[in-house]
């Protein structure tokens, strides 16, 4: 339970430290898979526990987290075509959480797409009904600049994998209508991949080897790049203001996408910013990481300088094996610390830019991912933002605690 102090806290009102904007992160899986209940104070615990949430609205407000992009995900069908699903799926049914009906289903048209909307919905619901918290929804502009203003707790939306916008569509424009009610619905960043190959692109994983291995995964799509379908959604995105999202994506497709920009530039067209939103950076990693697949999901030292060139931002994981490509920190029943990691990879940002203005912070918490003790909870995320005061000054990190997300968010609203 909280503290008395804690809970004091409560009844906070303006972001008096530097607020967090937390570019990625999941407490909308944990609502949607699991009923969890955001308004509910939670205990640190494994992020593998399924009712457990690392990011509810008390810990947001205790630890000064004004905003977070919660991301959607109706976990892929293939994850029910690995060996142990059926065993994973068995424990989770005898928790009495019912999640097989919550899958992705193996079918056509727009299910997934309808799952995700719910997702969204039951997350929008339980913040409205939370009463107690000043938190805004906001899906345009004007309202996400009045929710800033008046100085509100802000959840806006996101979509790991492109699989959300539908399978085998036919016409290109049903997937593009999926995405301009996804927008309205609240969505700002879209991931064009996840663990497995869509009709966007192919997918470049993201599972450390120990959990790949457990888990019987292998990458079936790596060298599957941006589709015809792709194409037009990266376009359509630029167009109309959803932000891009890098992470899990091919190569292939990310050096595709850099092209999409760099002709649009030339052809005098808008380029908005776009992002990893939940990652490290591939040098930082490269002496300890061994699965040369797991380097390439990390963006090199040129793909920083072009997420860089287009206003973008890097969001830094809390996940030890993303940032230093060392598993054996950042497994299931070892959780070393992993504040320090983040610092140094911003560190070596800054020293390749020579400012911090594509250093932003994404989480991945509620991802069902491991976390690294000195983060357990997003009530604990202060000690993050000190450490960054201490490395950079607090000019620079007001920038990269919540400025740069700011105006990435709001490039991509206008």
């Amino acid at each position: 339970m909280f503290t008395g102090a804690e809970l004091s806290k409560l009844s906070f009102k303006p972001f008096t430290m530097i607020p967090i904007f937390d570019l990625h992160c999941h407490p909308s899986i944990k609502v949607y898979l699991c009923n969890a209940q955001i308004a509910k104070a939670h205990e640190p615990s494994s992020d593998f526990i399924p009712g457990g949430m690392h990011v509810d609205l008390p810990g947001m407000q205790i630890g000064g987290v004004q905003c977070i992009v919660s991301f959607q995900y109706v976990p892929e069908v293939g994850i029910t075509q690995m060996p142990l699903a059926h065993f994973a799926i068995d424990i989770l049914k005898a928790l009495h959480v019912d999640i097989v009906t919550k899958l992705q289903q193996d079918v056509d048209g727009n299910a997934c797409f309808d799952q995700a909307m719910q997702g969204i919905q039951s997350l929008n619901a339980q913040v409205t009904n939370a009463t107690n918290f000043n938190v805004a929804l906001p899906t345009n502009l004007a309202e996400f600049n009045a929710a800033i203003a008046a100085n509100q707790t802000i959840i806006l939306h996101g979509l790991e994998g492109s699989h959300h916008l539908g399978r085998n569509l036919g016409d290109p424009q049903n997937y593009l209508d999926n995405l301009q009610k996804f927008k309205d619905a609240g969505v700002n960043v879209l991931t064009l991949s996840h663990f497995f190959q869509n009709d966007v692109t192919g997918s470049g994983g993201g599972i450390p080897p120990q959990e790949a291995k457990m888990l019987g995964y292998k990458r079936t799509s790596l060298n599957v790049g941006l589709s015809a379908i792709g194409e037009q959604v990266i376009n359509w995105c630029q167009d109309n203001g959803i932000i891009i999202d890098l992470v899990h994506s091919p190569v292939a497709t990310r050096n595709r996408v850099y092209e999409i920009l760099d002709e649009r530039k030339a052809a005098g067209k808008r380029v908005r910013p776009i992002v990893f939103s939940h990652t490290g950076v591939r040098i930082m990693a490269t002496e300890k990481m061994f699965d040369q697949d797991d380097l390439r999901v990390l963006p090199a030292m040129e793909e920083v300088l072009k997420i860089r060139s287009y206003g973008g931002v890097l969001g830094m994981i809390l996940m030890n094996y993303w940032q230093t490509g060392e598993e054996d920190q950042d497994t299931i029943l070892v959780n070393d610390a992993g504040i320090s990691f983040v610092i140094d990879t911003m560190k070596w940002i800054k020293e390749l830019t020579r400012d911090v203005a594509n250093i932003a912070i994404g989480t991945d918490l509620d991802g069902f991912t491991t976390i690294p003790r000195d983060v357990r909870h997003v009530k604990f995320i202060d000690s993050l933002r000190q450490a960054i005061i201490e490395a950079f000054g607090p000019d620079d990190a007001a920038l990269i605690c919540s400025g740069n997300v700011l105006r990435v968010l709001r490039d991509n609203f206008s």
